[in-house]
């Protein structure tokens, strides 16, 4: 008997949200936009839910709070406009800025303001907010695929709520005191304790259901946890978890507690944001999480092509650059790893007397009897930075027949192999993936290794022609320094 979502090792964010995804859309579970693949799904009684965050003294004390503009979270705004507190929601994928400021007309009625909180609303009424203002972010208020008890989030796979909540950091928005509260259906909060085995479930949860609840027909998945004293199921000592009518019996708290599978940490990376509250139709959930926020933009993971989308990231970029930090970026580090293992002496014996022989590479002049510096090579480096570069495919086979090119998207960007270009072929089963340069293109190749989608291995490697071309360059280039030699 099938769980209903059931996370096994060596799961991928990938696999976490497809689940998630799949199992909404099978149960229906969420109002439009429909299908929820690819979004943050807009679940059943999502507009309720929002309501709790009255509630919290998080967003009672505050005057400042950020909403993410999703479709779930129109709840959120209204509540936060008919407060009176200042509503920050981000620009659309931070193409004109970071933040918004949404500013309803003087006197508005309640039936004003929930037009405010939608996303026309937040079109019509906006005013931008600059990077010189003086902000303090006290609430941020993000939506989830699907998150974990102990605060680890997964969002849609474009990575905006991370990088927002990291601009804010570099702008001095947010401290180490900010809150971060998520709204999400209760599925996407059980992911993290499902287990079948011998027709007999279990049904943990971040929603700590009270009563039992009927998965299907066959047998009742079970967990009573009290959200307020931590104690599990009636009585103590190894109370029973869970039973099916097919199933020998039961399985005990300890041997639960053994076998239950969590979003695995090592999927949370020092980017991710993860969040203090969960608020679902049932609980809200205190994480108590452990892990840090993150810390400001970590320049390495930000590429020249996300600096032309989002042209606020060279202002910060700027002025963090002044502020005496490395602010070089993923593909200019990519570029300079290879220039420099290109200009490395190749020292190798020559005869009986083991002399080492003289080779020359350019710019720099490396002799018998010195070494060119770190210094000399760096500077050698940057001359070559801006020379023209090839654009380089990589191929991709054995692709599911039911994946589509924005899930494929989002795999990328979760590998930090995002192309240039993406050249669907989903009748073959393949695609083709075009990067500004050889460097970018292997980059992506060690990064998508390994990589299995809805069961499938798939292939990955340099395209036919750029395998040809490389091999060329190769014999061209050991042909010149045995010459040399």
């Amino acid at each position: 008997m099938e769980p209903a979502i059931k996370l096994m090792p060596g799961v991928s964010k990938w696999d976490v949200r497809q689940k998630v995804w799949d199992y909404m859309e099978e149960n229906n579970l969420a109002n439009f936009p429909r299908p929820v693949h690819c979004r943050i799904p807009n679940f059943k009684g999502a507009y309720e839910v929002c309501s709790k965050i009255k509630n919290l003294d998080s967003f009672i004390r505050t005057r400042e709070v950020k909403v993410d503009p999703d479709k779930p979270l129109e709840g959120v705004r209204l509540a936060t406009l008919q407060a009176r507190k200042i509503l920050l929601v981000p620009t659309p994928r931070l193409r004109t800025g970071l933040f918004n400021k949404i500013v309803p007309p003087p006197g508005a009625s309640k039936e004003v303001l929930r037009v405010c909180s939608t996303a026309q609303g937040v079109k019509d009424f906006s005013v931008p907010v600059g990077l010189d203002a003086k902000v303090h972010v006290d609430l941020v208020v993000v939506g989830s695929v699907a998150v974990s008890d102990k605060g680890w989030r997964i969002g849609k796979g474009e990575g905006f709520a991370d990088l927002e909540y990291a601009m804010m950091v570099s702008m001095g928005a947010v401290d180490e005191n900010t809150v971060v509260v998520t709204t999400v259906h209760d599925c996407q909060a059980e992911i993290q304790a499902l287990l079948a085995q011998k027709g007999i479930g279990v049904l943990n949860s971040c929603s700590y259901l009270a009563e039992p609840t009927q998965l299907n027909a066959d047998c009742t998945f079970f967990l009573s946890k009290s959200a307020h004293s931590g104690e599990i199921g009636p009585g103590s000592g190894e109370e029973r978890y869970g039973q099916s009518p097919r199933g020998p019996g039961q399985i005990t708290r300890r041997r639960a507690e053994q076998e239950l599978l969590d979003i695995p940490e090592e999927l949370m990376d020092d980017h991710d944001l993860t969040v203090d509250y969960i608020l679902t139709p049932t609980q809200v959930i205190k994480t108590d999480c452990k892990r840090s926020k993150p810390q400001g933009i970590i320049w390495s993971k930000v590429d020249s092509e996300m600096m032309e989308k989002i042209p606020i990231l060279k202002s910060l970029q700027f002025r963090e650059r002044k502020a005496g930090k490395d602010v070089t970026l993923r593909d200019e580090r990519l570029m300079e790893k290879k220039e420099l293992q290109r200009l490395l002496v190749v020292r190798k014996p020559s005869g009986k007397g083991g002399n080492t022989a003289k080779i020359k590479t350019n710019p720099i002049e490396v002799t018998r009897n010195s070494e060119a510096s770190e210094e000399q090579m760096e500077s050698g480096c940057k001359m070559q930075l801006n020379a023209p570069s090839r654009v380089t495919a990589v191929y991709m086979g054995n692709i599911p027949h039911s994946l589509r090119v924005s899930e494929l998207k989002i795999i990328l960007r979760d590998h930090n192999a995002l192309p240039l270009r993406l050249n669907w072929q989903g009748a073959q089963h393949r695609a083709f993936l075009d990067y500004k340069d050889e460097v970018t293109a292997e980059e992506a190749v060690t990064s998508l290794a390994g990589l299995s989608i809805s069961g499938s291995m798939i292939r990955v490697e340099l395209a036919r022609s750029q395998r040809g071309n490389r091999s060329r360059s190769q014999t061209t280039e050991e042909t010149s320094k045995q010459l040399l030699v």
